[in-house]
């Protein structure tokens, strides 16, 4: 079966314009992932930031871990759930603080426990 050369040349420009729009959704997918993932970056960052500030003005002293036991100055940090409570609040985010690999201190709340010590989390 011939086609005709208007239909042929209708199917070129259908597939030109098929293929092009392939390669620009990718490339926008690509783009708005990359964004994504700046954004991202960057807030981790900030808050990151913020609740190291805010630790350092609220705890004066130096970080040391005794024992099992984790301070700032003298403040006992395991279980310091006012200081995770009070940043996640502030910056919309999951907060915590880890001695090593253990948790000691979390704002998560799993069947209205916190979850703390080595063990992963169940998702």
């Amino acid at each position: 079966m011939k086609l005709k050369l208007a239909t042929k040349i209708n199917v070129l420009v259908l597939s030109i314009i098929l293929v092009f729009a392939a390669v620009i959704g990718v490339v926008v997918n690509d783009q708005i992932t990359k964004g994504i993932k700046a954004f991202a970056t960057e807030k981790a960052r900030a808050d990151l930031a913020l609740a190291h500030r805010y630790i350092d003005e609220r705890f004066p002293g130096d970080w040391k871990a005794t024992d099992g036991e984790l301070y700032k100055g003298t403040t006992l940090m395991n279980d310091n759930f006012d200081l995770v409570d009070a940043i996640g609040e502030d910056t919309g985010d999951t907060v915590t603080i880890f001695s090593g690999d253990t948790r000691i201190s979390t704002n998560v709340l799993i069947d209205g426990e916190r979850p703390l010590g080595p063990k992963p989390l169940k998702k």
